[in-house]
């Protein structure tokens, strides 16, 4: 997975968005399937996505 600029990270994914999966998942380098996944258990901010496909989420939300 690539990484995101600290500008991107409070930037928001409409998982329903073809444009936007299509975007978000060409600059991180990840299946747009995957993706969309990820916004719909860590929420639209790509920093908390981000952070969900690295490990950094459990059940009960986003670790330290």
């Amino acid at each position: 997975m690539k990484s995101v600029s600290p500008q991107d990270e409070d930037k928001r994914l409409d998982p329903g968005s073809e444009q936007d999966l299509v975007y978000w998942a060409e600059r991180m380098d990840v299946p747009k399937a995957e993706l969309k996944r990820a916004a719909e258990m860590a929420g639209p901010r790509i920093g908390d996505i981000r952070q969900h496909l690295v490990g950094g989420f459990s059940s009960s939300g986003p670790t330290s």
